[in-house]
C-alpha cells in the first residue's frame, strides 16, 4: 500500500509538474504579444498602468528564464544518453543511466518525451515552436502599419519552420506527426492568401470576388485546423489508451 501511494504521490507531481510546463508555454507568445500592444498603447499616467507593464516584464523574464532551463534540461538528457551509450548501452530501452535519468525527471518530461533525441535541435522542437510563436506575435505588433512587410516575414518564418520539421522529423508518434504536418501545410496555404491579399492592397487593386474568395478560404482552413486539431487529439488520447491497455495486460 505504501509503495502504491508512493507511487500516486508521484505521478501527481508529475502531472502537475509537466501540466504547469504546459500552460507556460501555451501562454507565453500571448504574454508577449499583450505586453508589447500594453506598451505601445499605454500612456503610463497611473499606478495601474505601471503596475500592468511590470507585471508583464516579471512573466516575460519568467519565460525567457524558462527557455534557459528547457536548454539544460535537454542538454542533461544527452549527456546521460551519451553515458550510457559509452557504457555500452547502444539501445535507448535498454540505457539505464537514460532511463534512471529520465525517471528523476519526470516532472517535466513534457519537454523531451514525446521528442526524437538523436540531437538536440531535433529534440528542441516545443522550444523552437514557441521561440516561433513569439516572433509571429512581434511581427504582428511592430509591422501592423507594414502590411505587405509583416505578410512576407509571417511566410518565411512558417516555410523556414516546416523545413527544419521536414529535415529533423522530431516527433516519436506517427499521429503526431501527420498532425503538425497537417497543422502546418494550412498555415501555409493561410499565410499565402493573407500575402496575396497584403499584395492586392499595396497596389491598390480592388477585386472584390478574388479577395472575398481567398476571405473564404482562410475561414474555411481555420475551421478545418480546429476539427482537425481535435480529431488528432481524440487519435492520439485512443492511441495511448491502447498502448496503456497492452503494457498493463
Amino acid at each position: 500500500k505504501q509503495n502504491w501511494a508512493k507511487k500516486g504521490i508521484t505521478s501527481l507531481q508529475a502531472s502537475a509538474g509537466n501540466y504547469l510546463i504546459t500552460n507556460l508555454y501555451g501562454g507565453f507568445d500571448d504574454i508577449l504579444l499583450f505586453f508589447i500592444l500594453d506598451s505601445q498603447t499605454s500612456k503610463f499616467r497611473s499606478s495601474f498602468s505601471w503596475a500592468s507593464f511590470f507585471c508583464g516584464l516579471l512573466f516575460l523574464v519568467v519565460g525567457a528564464t524558462f527557455f534557459v532551463f528547457h536548454y539544460s534540461v535537454l542538454k542533461k538528457y544527452q549527456a546521460a544518453k551519451k553515458q550510457g551509450e559509452e557504457n555500452g548501452q547502444e539501445n535507448k530501452k535498454e540505457n539505464k543511466v537514460l532511463e534512471d535519468w529520465k525517471k528523476e525527471n519526470s516532472q517535466v518530461k513534457v519537454l523531451f518525451d514525446d521528442f526524437r533525441d538523436e540531437n538536440l535541435p531535433q529534440q528542441s522542437f516545443l522550444a523552437l515552436f514557441m521561440i516561433r510563436s513569439c516572433i509571429l506575435n512581434m511581427f504582428l505588433c511592430l509591422l501592423v502599419n507594414h502590411p505587405l512587410v509583416e505578410a512576407c516575414l509571417y511566410l518565411a518564418v512558417n516555410l523556414i519552420f516546416v523545413i527544419y520539421f521536414i529535415k529533423k522529423n522530431p516527433f516519436e508518434g506517427l499521429i503526431k506527426t501527420i498532425a503538425q504536418y497537417f497543422c502546418e501545410i494550412i498555415v501555409i496555404v493561410s499565410y499565402s492568401g493573407v500575402l496575396i491579399l497584403a499584395c492586392l492592397d499595396h497596389r491598390r487593386i480592388k477585386a472584390a470576388d478574388t479577395r472575398l474568395t481567398i476571405e473564404r478560404i482562410i475561414v474555411t482552413l481555420g475551421i478545418i485546423l480546429n476539427i482537425g486539431g481535435l480529431v488528432f487529439q481524440c487519435l492520439d488520447i485512443g492511441a495511448k489508451v491502447v498502448e496503456f491497455y497492452k503494457s498493463y495486460k
